[in-house]
């Protein structure tokens, strides 16, 4: 089962953001800042004053109030991004919504243990089978069982979302920061849909999806809705429209309430997305209080049954709430990025934090993004990613100078938001785990390290140190720009989109390949001939300069013959093609694809 292996996939991943760094501890403290009076640690060359969204807004190489790309423009990303079996997305809005519950739970019961040492609480757990046999037994007793009908939930409360049904932190080690069988984190409003359920103890769990990954959450975090059209209302919004708020800000607390308990203090995370009163609901009062300077939102709520209930709540004018998405500018990238700057880092979202790939997902969710969960995932975004890990160190920083602020850059197990680059020296913000700087920042001598435990949103240069001998921008592998002007000897665009809600490549007698008849080789171009498929909506070609199609470039045509421009002579180039077919379905469009053909070599 497909939701088991996602499980097992990151259940094992035993590193946050940096894996070879993440347990590395320091007594060393060096205050950086060029004050003597300040009291604010930072890494060697950064300032207070490039803490400020205006320092690096300064030094942006475009307009920086541009939009990039307009809401609708976004939305077709996400689509893609959902379509894309890479990205290991879930696509929860069209989920068939009947299972074998029997089959699922005893697949959940038969999930692994860890094979490592086990600690909870620091206390190593001497028979790991002992230790975990009430939890299996949990599931298998007190789970769902026959043919049953999904159930549609909401997040009520930051919640967890784990490989096992657990409440208790898991770690690798006495001293490990990180719960080992976190997966992702859930907050307030996030749809979950749940197809199992279990009790351990005296505490209930559901076993479901969220947009990310599948796992367990506690039961008491998730509201159920009594129909899928409820719960479709409460979280899914028109991307062009202004009538819900996000959260720009690294939190919100709702005002303390006697009267109204459920909106009382209620935590708020980064990008958490709420929809608003309509005009003519607005309330004149609302509890004990007048609705002045304030957003009146819908808040979802659990009853005493666990069933959602829509209510009222107010959100204070000053706080840095955005009604709709925030326009995807460089000025408000650097300004939302900032906003969490020296919060805690939090695997897979523990401790109502953020790790590494939470950050960056949050950041880009205020202009309407749904990124992926992992770094890795993050990635498969088409023509937005550039491949730079054969470039020299030298070759990478021109690349990275001409990116827009904002742009998301990757190393193995770590992603880092790009703000700008100051005397040659680029400067990234993270949340990040742990990192080894130089005193003297660009040498190359290998003395003078200071080793750091950092767990915080933090600014850095790219010429800190995974370790004594890898720098950071030596590490890096990929740049990520969802918007850039194309850039010398890098083969990259804005992200293309298609207006479809789903994108899988199905068996040929479901939709039929087509092949490459011909290919006529001219000067710079070369002209396909394909074979003409009945009732095929259209095809994609796809042609690289490597059998694996690396950096491929993607056409779509609607005819069977296209000429490819722009090649060079004496090169050889690999092309491939495929059918697709169109079909509307409750006022979208599904594309399905074939197979790829075989693929053809010309040297031109």
């Amino acid at each position: 089962m497909c939701s088991l292996t996602l499980c097992t996939g990151l259940m094992f991943s035993s590193t946050p953001a940096l894996a070879d760094d993440a347990k590395v501890l320091s007594n060393d403290v060096k205050i950086t800042s060029d004050k003597a009076e300040d009291p604010i640690r930072y890494f060697y060359g950064v300032t207070e004053e490039m803490c400020t969204p205006q320092y690096w807004s300064k030094l942006a190489r475009s307009n920086p109030d541009a939009v990039m790309l307009n809401a609708k423009q976004i939305n077709d990303i996400n689509i893609r991004l959902l379509g894309n079996p890479k990205t290991n997305m879930n696509d929860l809005e069209n989920m068939k919504s009947d299972y074998n519950a029997d089959s699922l739970r005893e697949g959940l019961a038969a999930e692994p243990i860890p094979n490592k040492e086990l600690y909870v609480d620091g206390d190593l757990i001497i028979d790991k089978e002992e230790y975990f046999s009430p939890i299996i037994e949990g599931i298998l007793q007190t789970g769902y069982t026959g043919t049953c009908q999904q159930q549609y939930g909401i997040c009520v409360s930051n919640a967890d979302v784990k490989s096992f049904p657990m409440v208790k932190m898991i770690g690798y080690s006495p001293d490990d920061t990180d719960d080992e069988l976190q997966l992702d984190g859930l907050i307030v409003n996030d749809p979950f849909v749940i197809r199992q359920k279990c009790r351990v103890g005296d505490v209930d769990f559901y076993w479901g999806y969220n947009q990310s990954c599948s796992g367990w959450v506690r039961a008491d975090k998730i509201a159920v809705c009594s129909s899928k059209e409820e719960w479709l209302d409460s979280w899914k919004v028109d991307p062009e429209k202004k009538d819900f708020v996000v959260i720009n800000q690294d939190k919100v607390i709702t005002e303390t309430s006697t009267m109204t308990p459920y909106s009382s203090d209620v935590r708020l995370n980064f990008s958490s997305t709420l929809k608003l009163v309509e005009k003519e609901n607005l309330p004149k009062t609302f509890a004990d209080r007048g609705t002045y300077h304030n957003y009146v939102i819908y808040l979802p709520t659990r009853d005493e049954n666990g069933k959602y209930v829509k209510r009222m709540a107010m959100i204070p004018q000053h706080c840095k709430v955005s009604q709709g998405y925030l326009p995807f500018t460089q000025n408000n990238i650097l300004k939302v990025s900032l906003e969490s700057l020296g919060n805690r880092y939090g695997w897979g979202g523990m401790l109502n934090s953020m790790d590494c790939s939470m950050y960056t997902r949050n950041v880009y969710r205020c202009f309407g993004f749904s990124l992926p969960r992992n770094t890795t995932w993050q990635q498969e975004v088409g023509d937005a990613a550039i491949d730079i890990k054969d470039k020299t160190r030298e070759e990478k920083m021109e690349i990275i100078k001409k990116m827009p602020a904002g742009a998301l850059i990757y190393m193995p197990g770590h992603t880092m938001i790009y703000l700008g680059t100051k005397d040659d020296k680029a400067y990234v913000i993270s949340d990040l785990g742990s990192a080894i700087e130089s005193q003297i920042s660009e040498d190359e001598k290998l003395e003078d390290y200071l080793k750091q435990m950092v767990m915080t949103v933090s600014i850095n240069p790219l010429t800190v140190r995974r370790n004594k001998t890898t720098m950071w921008l030596d590490s890096i592998t990929t740049v990520v720009a969802y918007a850039v002007p194309p850039v010398e000897e890098i083969t990259t665009q804005p992200a293309t989109t298609q207006a479809i809600t789903q994108a899988t490549t199905v068996k040929d007698d479901s939709v039929k390949a087509t092949s490459i008849k011909k290919i006529v080789k001219k000067k710079k171009k070369a002209v396909l001939s394909l074979k003409k498929i009945k009732k095929a909506s259209g095809y994609e070609i796809q042609c690289a300069r490597n059998a694996k199609f690396k950096k491929a470039k993607t056409y779509t045509v609607k005819t069977t013959k296209k000429a490819i421009k722009g090649l060079k002579k004496g090169k050889k180039y690999y092309f491939r093609a495929r059918t697709f077919i169109k079909k509307k379905s409750k006022n979208k469009v599904i594309i399905y694809y074939s197979n790829w053909s075989k693929v053809y070599k010309k040297k031109l």
